[in-house]
């Protein structure tokens, strides 16, 4: 993506509908079908079964990983993925 890519870390909380307008049209979608998307509420309620499936498994984070019995959760150095 080089650097057509929107800075998203210099944005505290959630990331705003610039930002995703931004990234919507540097990877190529339909902006038309994406706001319409966004805006729908069938779309609305897939996440919401999303998110509470999420929460009945008590994730939280992306990515979350769940081996051996122990819950990784977040971004982690690479080193740490090869053990």
């Amino acid at each position: 993506m080089g650097d057509a890519r929107p800075d998203v870390r210099s944005s505290a909380g959630p990331v705003g509908r610039g930002i995703l307008d931004q990234y919507a049209q540097v990877i190529g979608l339909d902006l038309v079908q994406f706001d319409a998307d966004r805006s729908s509420p069938e779309i609305a309620d897939e996440v919401a079964q999303d998110e509470a499936l999420a929460a009945s498994w008590a994730v939280y984070a992306t990515p979350s990983f769940y081996i051996d019995g122990y819950w990784i959760v977040g971004s982690q150095p690479s080193r740490r993925s090869s053990k």
